[in-house]
């Protein structure tokens, strides 16, 4: 019988240690784990052969305080598994049910899974359909809103709640990205796929590897007079639409371990018969590394941000800076604070347009920092020269707030879910135009106010968590 370690580690240092009740407390959490509960209202033979007959009043020597910290030591990573865990608590016995229901901490727990799972299924019901979208990014040089939204957006929205969905919604998610009939939007949204990766099956993530391999050793695309002028008799070129994403997804698998001896096999087999494979893929693999992503989980956030800090790329610290603003708690105040006082000054030059410079990215890079409460009095009076002088920079600083709002999670407080899923349902109701030039805009407006709330769930998730997480070691010190 699988048992869980961390639940009998707490039991033992807690002075009910009659081996009789550890066993009862195992035997709860095993039962669960296998799906098996049996009561003692119910015969051997009606619980099946392999089944332990339990008699429920052993917890009921317990006190009420440690039934509760059963409950709390059934929060894990996978909420779908703690919810199924506290409703085989309340089904154990009567008196786990009265404990699991009134204790004010499970309540809490219960709800807050409840409301999550809710607002979770209504958005994956929303974002994904029958098929994704057969197309892939924008042509080359086009403006992203005058184009049908690609189907790695479509990824991009409900990753971050796939560790709230079914093994089978997950993965029928996987046989849609591969039914996309187009190879470079396969590709694309196979390469969204990657940070998610660990939330799927070893089996469904192999199916997209094996598909990624396939594609970044595909010659059997159309070729054109021009392309056997520029490539030579052979005329397959390197550079092929749905290659570089191909090699992103094989790099980023071999760095997770995710390659089978099939996969590395298949790879090998490519780059000996076509060398210059290999040359593409230590091109994107360089790529890989120096991405902020990877330099955070290598060096910490810490030891990244004092980088991007000493950087004399104004645009590109601005670009960096935003995207390191969730990990500002975890970063040197000193560090932090150069951080913010150069957004603040990428935001105030008004000679550059919003959109160009890192100027919007400086916008958001604020927005958080005044929401994390992060802001000095110093930033503070910095911020304000400018918007005094520039009703217009007042009014985009403004506007960026009052969106931001729509979708804090500060503390995953009953209030900051019910307005997320208030949000939610004016996203889910968003008018989108006829067929016309203002319909793609809309739709891009539309997917990415999804992905917002698609990250703030998925924040909520994570720290209830870390909640149950930090209230257990508390509670298990004091015992000791």
């Amino acid at each position: 019988m699988k048992r869980n370690n961390r639940l009998t580690d707490a039991v033992r240092r807690i002075v009910w240690r009659q081996r009789r009740l550890v066993y009862a407390y195992n035997a709860v959490i095993g039962r669960r784990e296998r799906g098996v509960i049996v009561m003692a209202n119910k015969s051997q033979d009606e619980a099946g052969p392999s089944a332990e007959l339990l008699d429920p009043k052993l917890l009921e020597r317990l006190p009420p305080e440690v039934v509760e910290q059963i409950g709390t030591h059934m929060v894990t990573n996978d909420i779908r598994a703690t919810a199924r865990g506290l409703n085989y608590l309340k089904m154990f016995s009567p008196y786990a049910r009265a404990v699991t229901e009134t204790s004010p901490q499970l309540k809490r727990v219960q709800t807050r899974i409840h409301d999550l799972r809710s607002l979770s299924n209504d958005h994956h019901a929303a974002v994904v359909k029958e098929e994704l979208p057969p197309v892939g990014s924008e042509t080359y040089g086009a403006p992203r809103e005058s184009e049908p939204v690609p189907a790695e957006d479509y990824v991009r929205a409900v990753g971050p709640n796939l560790k709230l969905r079914s093994s089978e919604e997950k993965s029928a998610l996987v046989t849609k990205i591969l039914a996309i009939p187009d190879g470079v939007a396969r590709s694309e949204t196979i390469r969204a796929m990657t940070p998610y990766f660990d939330d799927i099956a070893k089996d469904d993530r192999s199916r997209l590897i094996k598909d990624a391999i396939n594609t970044f050793g595909d010659r059997g695309h159309p070729l054109t007079e021009d392309d056997f002028k520029a490539f030579g008799e052979e005329g397959y070129s390197i550079n092929i639409e749905g290659r570089h994403e191909a090699a992103d997804v094989i790099v980023e698998s071999q760095a997770r371990g995710d390659l089978t001896e099939e996969h590395q096999t298949d790879i090998s087999d490519l780059k000996n018969s076509w060398p210059e494979l290999k040359g593409l893929l230590a091109e994107r693999e360089k790529i890989r590394r120096e991405s902020i992503s990877t330099r955070i989980g290598v060096s910490g956030p810490d030891a990244v941000a004092a980088d991007v800090l000493n950087s004399n790329n104004d645009a590109w610290k601005a670009i960096q800076t935003s995207q390191l603003t969730r990990y500002f708690n975890e970063i040197d105040p000193d560090t932090r604070s150069g951080l913010i006082d150069h957004a603040i000054t990428t935001f105030g030059q008004t000679g550059e347009p919003l959109e160009s410079g890192g100027r919007s990215e400086a916008v958001d890079v604020i927005v958080e920092a005044r929401a994390g409460g992060y802001l000095t009095e110093d930033h503070k009076e910095s911020l304000n020269s400018f918007t005094r002088d520039s009703p217009e920079l007042k009014e985009v600083l403004s506007e960026r707030t009052k969106s931001n709002k729509k979708y804090m999670i500060d503390q995953a407080s009953d209030a900051e879910i019910s307005n997320l899923r208030k949000t939610f349902k004016e996203v889910e109701n968003m008018d989108v135009p006829p067929l016309d030039a203002a319909r793609f805009p809309a739709e891009h407006a539309r997917m990415e106010s999804l992905q917002r709330v698609s990250d703030s769930v998925a924040k909520s998730s994570a720290m209830l968590r870390n909640e149950l997480r930090d209230a257990n070691r508390d509670r298990s010190n004091r015992v000791r």
